[in-house]
Parts: structure tokens; sequence; C-alpha cells
């Protein structure tokens, strides 16, 4: 969504995603069943906040009663990767997709950040944003010690 509203204001984007299959699902809307809802109402998801019916009407309901409703997460990865996909077709020079890795980020002398990646030539950019979802689980350190 921050990659859409920055593209949407002028800025140019690159997005670097390793997986492409994750790239606007990730864990939350990526991997998940048919029972696995939302825990906000449908009417109050809508990714646009000068539209705030728009996930309403890309779900396809209009009536009331469906913005009380809570859609499914699947269904809300679906609606996030149409936006982006639309977002890329509108504006194709804003937004860039790198099937990569970051490694790492390196400011240089001139106010810019290098950002290292695992595959090609490394990205020069003003701002960079950390979005690397959902770390795998762990288990808590008071509970190492018990036998899994």
């Amino acid at each position: 969504l921050l990659a859409i509203h920055l593209a949407r204001r002028g800025v140019r984007v690159v997005i670097v995603e390793r997986d492409p299959q994750a790239l606007a699902h990730g864990l939350a809307y990526g991997a998940c069943g048919p029972q696995h809802l939302l825990n906000v109402r449908a009417g109050n998801m809508s990714a646009l906040p000068d539209d705030p019916t728009h996930f309403l009407r890309w779900l396809g309901h209009g009536e009331t009663d469906a913005a009380n409703r809570f859609a499914t997460r699947a269904s809300y990865g679906a609606y996030i990767a149409s936006l982006l996909a639309s977002a890329r077709a509108a504006m194709p020079d804003r937004i860039t997709i790198a099937i990569a890795s970051a490694q790492g980020v390196t400011p240089l002398g001139d106010g810019t950040l290098q950002v290292a990646l695992d595959q090609g030539a490394p990205l020069h950019a003003r701002a960079v944003v950390l979005a690397q979802g959902n770390l795998p689980p762990q288990r808590h350190r008071a509970l190492a010690a018990l036998a899994p």
C-alpha cells in the first residue's frame, strides 16, 4: 500500500521482493484458508482513504449489511494485489519490482543510500522503507529448555 500511495504522489518506488508469489500478500494475506477472516469489518478496510467503500465495491457488495461482515484474509490479499497491478499499469515508470533479497543498506556521502541485493546491481535511493513482514516464529527463551 505504501508503494501505491507514494507512486500516486509522484515518487518513483522500487519494491524488492524475493518471492514474487508473496508480493502484496505476505504471510497475513497469502498463507491462509477460507476460514481465516480479517479482524476488522469489511466496511473499514478500504486501502484508499479518499474512497472508504472501495473494498466493499471491489468485493461486489454495495449493501450496508456487507460493511459489517468480516471478509477473508485471502480476499484482502487479492484486493491489495489488484491495486498494485492497477497502479503498475497506470504508472509503469513509478513502480518497479525487483525480484531479489536486500542484503544491506549503506549511506553514501551525497545523502543517498545504496541497497545491496543478492541478485543484480545495487539500488540507489533517497529513502528506504524496511517492510519485512512477519518474522519466522521462534520459541520463547523461557520455554527453550522444555522438550518440544
